[in-house]
């Protein structure tokens, strides 16, 4: 499987939870040669800041359709390694730092020197520990099944 396709199947079903569209897949492409493979997921500025107050900052002057982005990067090698996380543009150590989430950090330690797929399981617990969602959220409100 590519490295883009298995970076959206772990991925997408949290990322879709919390209010994000699925995956979109890019290339870095350097002297005709793929350099990185990208995966951003779009949030509305808005909604995931209501979601989600403080984790990322807000822009009052924001353009009517702002979003609000994961970027997952990996390397199109034969043992693909992640490369870069950030989210609207930080790294997310520096998110965690200001959201006085510093307990998180360990998680992130080490994840871009294991295979792809385990560092793809570890990715996937930290952005929903990160990114909890409550009962009463509005994520969770609008995946509820259920008639009352």
């Amino acid at each position: 499987m590519a490295v883009g396709s298995r970076i959206c199947a772990r991925l997408d079903p949290i990322m879709t939870a919390r209010g994000f569209q699925r995956g979109q897949v890019g290339f870095g492409v350097e002297g005709g040669m793929v350099t990185c493979v990208s995966v951003i997921y779009c949030a509305s500025q808005a909604d995931f800041s209501s979601r989600f107050p403080g984790v990322v900052d807000e822009d009052d002057d924001a353009w009517l359709g702002a979003c609000t982005d994961l970027t997952v990067e990996a390397a199109p090698v034969s043992d693909p390694r992640l490369t870069e996380i950030n989210l609207d543009g930080q790294v997310f150590g520096d998110v965690l730092r200001e959201v006085r989430r510093e307990d998180l950090l360990p998680r992130l330690e080490g994840l871009h020197e294991v295979p792809l797929d385990a560092a793809l399981d570890r990715l996937a617990v930290f952005v929903g520990a990160l990114l909890e969602i409550t009962d009463d959220s509005p994520t969770s409100q609008e995946n509820d099944d259920h008639d009352e």
